[in-house]
């Protein structure tokens, strides 16, 4: 397991994708810019709690993929999340509003 580092809220974070979650299910991701970021969306486990993580994800000096800022939804609040995400997405200017199909 690889070495964890100091992050920015005080908490210990992983060095590497993998290192947190007891499983984790991979269900897609998404590019976000040329830099070769990604925005993946995985099912992923804690200590028998169930979550929907969506993270930004990066490549580091070694070209692996490196997690960065995100969101781990427990899955009872899954609903109501997504509900606020459609309505924050009927508010957008209708070019915005074009399905994205995530791979």
């Amino acid at each position: 397991m690889a070495e964890d580092k100091q992050g920015t809220n005080g908490r210990s974070t992983p060095a590497v994708e993998g290192d947190f979650w007891d499983s984790e299910e991979m269900i897609g991701e998404v590019s976000k810019n040329a830099r070769g970021e990604v925005i993946r969306v995985k099912r992923v486990s804690k200590r028998g709690r169930t979550y929907i993580d969506v993270r930004t994800f990066y490549p580091g000096s070694n070209g692996e993929m490196r997690p960065s800022k995100g969101i781990s939804i427990p899955d009872n609040l899954l609903p109501a999340v997504m509900q606020l995400l459609e309505e924050a997405r009927q508010k957008l200017p209708h070019a915005a509003n074009a399905t994205a199909v995530a791979e």
